[in-house]
């Protein structure tokens, strides 16, 4: 009878064990310039010690496949498309956006060789030549040149007489160096990391065009996330660069810092349309 007793009040009376919260998801895309697998585990570490809380990274190749998730809410924070934040940016918690070189923005630079033949000098130049993007469809490739081309009444289809696509802003840069496409458009902080790491290969490139300034990729937090989870998540961002382990972190993704800043710098500033009409980034 003891036994009896004693078997029901562990299945009866016996407090529950407390369950451990499910991890935090977060959202990036490979395509993003500063992605890396070393940085991402050091990263992802930091968080977890400040949260408290298990971190799970969630990657996929576009900009895309991560903003399909975080509407599904598969995800609860992630690292976005500006023009993403633009079109869903009503649906989303703007968290921070990081800072390049003192701004909160950044510039698509189209890069040739340094003794190209012919001659290369401008955008229009490369009329029937072979250039490459890290990506199609995104302002982080394709789209900022084709529109400039658009803007002179040109199709890029046609005017190019192949476009490759590389995945990489790195190997975008790779292949301009070693004249494997006479042109190449990148970000400008994967250029500027490139000059640092590779100078010997960066100094057989030029630039030849630049984009206007836009707003750098906002952090987000998907509509649902508690909100103290996302205060926290948001406070862990901006201290980053007071902090001795977010400070390398921050110099492994070649950022000065995060910052808080308002919809105001995405909607002040939206996203022009793809050659269809319609913002590229496309959901």
């Amino acid at each position: 009878m003891r036994c009896l007793l004693l078997a029901l009040w562990v299945l009866w009376g016996a407090p529950a064990p407390a369950q451990a919260p499910e991890p935090v998801r977060v959202g990036i895309a490979q395509a993003l310039p500063f992605y890396g697998t070393r940085v991402m585990a050091a990263w992802r570490a930091y968080l977890e010690a400040g949260l408290g809380r298990e971190v799970r990274f969630v990657t996929r190749p576009s900009h895309n496949d991560i903003l399909n998730l975080l509407v599904q809410q598969k995800l609860d924070f992630a690292w976005i498309c500006p023009s993403h934040y633009t079109r869903h940016g009503e649906s989303l918690r703007l968290l921070a956006t990081p800072v390049f070189q003192g701004r909160p923005r950044y510039q698509i630079l189209l890069l040739v060789p340094a003794y190209s033949t012919p001659e290369l000098e401008s955008l229009t130049d490369l009329r029937g030549q072979v250039v490459g993007f890290a990506e199609p469809d995104t302002n982080f490739g394709s789209r900022l040149v084709f529109l400039a081309l658009r803007g002179q009444g040109l199709d890029p289809e046609p005017f190019f007489r192949r476009i490759v696509y590389t995945g990489d802003h790195r190997k975008v840069l790779e292949a301009v160096s070693m004249g494997l496409v006479h042109g190449g458009a990148v970000v400008n902080q994967a250029w500027e990391t490139f000059r640092r790491q590779r100078p010997e290969l960066a100094g057989r490139m030029r630039v030849i065009w630049r984009s206007r300034w836009r707003p750098l990729p906002p952090v987000v937090a998907a509509q649902g996330v508690d909100r103290a989870l996302a205060e926290a998540f948001r406070r862990l961002l901006l201290d980053m660069d007071g902090d001795p382990q977010g400070r390398q972190i921050l110099d492994a993704l070649h950022f000065d810092r995060f910052v808080a800043t308002g919809p105001g710098l995405y909607t002040q500033d939206p996203a022009p349309g793809s050659p269809s009409g319609q913002a590229m980034c496309p959901e």
